[in-house]
C-alpha cells in the first residue's frame, strides 16, 4: 500500500497551519497596535503637550522671581561701584565747592578762566539733573594740559563734550620786549564744554 498521499496531505495540512498560525499572529499583533498601541502614543503625545504648556505656564509665572534675582545679583556685583558713583555725583547744595575747585585748579596754574553755567535740566525716569557747562581759558598750552589733568583728577563726574584749542595771535611787541614776547606767542585758548551731573 502506498501512502504517499498521506504523507502529502499531512504536509498540506502542516502548511495551512502555519498560514494560519501567521495570519493569526498577524492579526493579534494588527489589533494590539490598534487597541493598544496607538491609543497610548496618542495619549502619550498629548501628555507631551501638556507638559510643555505647563512648563511655560511655569516660566511666566517665575520670571517676574527670576528677574528680582537677576537684578538683585546685578545689584550686588556693582554695590561697590555705587559708593564712587555716588560721590562723583554732586548735591544740588555743593555747587559752590564745585566752582570753588574750578577756580583753584585754574589759579595754581596761573590761568584766566571764565565759568559759563547753564540751566539745570531734569533727566527723564532719573533722580538726576545736567547741568551744561562751559569752561573758557586763557594761558600757556602746558598750564592748559594740567588745567585739564586736575579737572580729571576732581571728585566729581564731568562729562566733557568738546575741547577746542586757538591759539591767540601776539599784538607787534617792541624789539626790546623779547621776553614778554616769547610768552605772548604761548598764550592759547582752551574752551571746554561739558556737563555735570547733579541730584
Amino acid at each position: 500500500m502506498n501512502f504517499s498521499w498521506l504523507t502529502n496531505l499531512n504536509r498540506l495540512i502542516v502548511r495551512r497551519r502555519t498560514r494560519l498560525f501567521w495570519a493569526l499572529t498577524s492579526v493579534i499583533i494588527a489589533s494590539l497596535a490598534i487597541l493598544v498601541i496607538y491609543p497610548a502614543l496618542r495619549e502619550i503625545k498629548t501628555t507631551a503637550a501638556e507638559i510643555i504648556k505647563l512648563k511655560d505656564q511655569l516660566k511666566q509665572r517665575q520670571a517676574p522671581e527670576y528677574a528680582l534675582k537677576d537684578i538683585l545679583a546685578s545689584y550686588r556685583q556693582h554695590e561697590v561701584k555705587l559708593g564712587s558713583l555716588n560721590r562723583a555725583v554732586m548735591n544740588k547744595s555743593r555747587e559752590l565747592e564745585f566752582i570753588t575747585a574750578l577756580e583753584d585748579i585754574a589759579a595754581r596754574y596761573g590761568l584766566q578762566q571764565k565759568i559759563v553755567i547753564g540751566n539745570y535740566q531734569a533727566l527723564p525716569n532719573n533722580a538726576f539733573s545736567q547741568m551744561p557747562l562751559q569752561l573758557q581759558l586763557t594761558g600757556n598750552f602746558k598750564d592748559e594740559l594740567r588745567y585739564l589733568q586736575g579737572l580729571e583728577r576732581l571728585p566729581f563726574y564731568v562729562n566733557v563734550k568738546q575741547i577746542s584749542l586757538n591759539s591767540i595771535a601776539a599784538p607787534p611787541i617792541p624789539s626790546n620786549a623779547d621776553a614778554v614776547a616769547a610768552t605772548a606767542e604761548n598764550l592759547v585758548n582752551l574752551v571746554i564744554t561739558a556737563d555735570t551731573f547733579w541730584q
